[in-house]
This record gives structure tokens, C-alpha cells and sequence, in this order.
């Protein structure tokens, strides 16, 4: 969830879950394309933060953001 996060930083977090067997691994939904391609779909499940942090933004905004998210993985 680190706002400076990059593509090094969520690879090494999916090797770590699945090293570790961490049941999951949260990230920005920026990030989920990513952490599925280096989880897979056997591994630690996938959980993405929506509207994160404050959940500022209007419900339409969510829900366009949640779809997103499944579609990323």
C-alpha cells in the first residue's frame, strides 16, 4: 500500500507471500495486473483497495474503479 510503490517492490511482495504462504497480498488497484502475474491463481489471494485512502470519491467513481479492479485481476 506504500503510495511510492513500483513494479520491484510488488514482485518482490508476491515472491515474499509466496515464499512465506501469506493468505493474501493488498495492493493498490494500480497494481493488480501485476500482482496476478506474479501470484498467479494458485497462490495467495488477491485482495485490491478501492477509493483508498480516504474514500473520497462519488459512488459511480467505485463502482467504475471496482470494475476495473476485477478486470486487472
Amino acid at each position: 500500500m506504500r503510495a511510492d510503490a513500483t513494479a520491484v517492490h510488488i514482485a518482490q511482495l508476491c515472491r515474499d507471500a509466496l515464499s512465506h504462504r501469506f493468505y493474501g497480498v493488498c495492493v493498490n488497484s494500480r497494481w493488480l495486473g501485476t500482482a496476478r502475474q506474479a501470484l498467479g491463481h494458485a497462490g495467495p489471494r488477491l485482495v485490491g483497495v478501492i477509493g483508498f485512502p480516504l474514500g473520497a470519491c462519488g459512488t459511480a467513481v467505485k463502482a467504475y474503479a471496482a470494475a476495473d479492479a476485477v478486470a486487472r485481476g
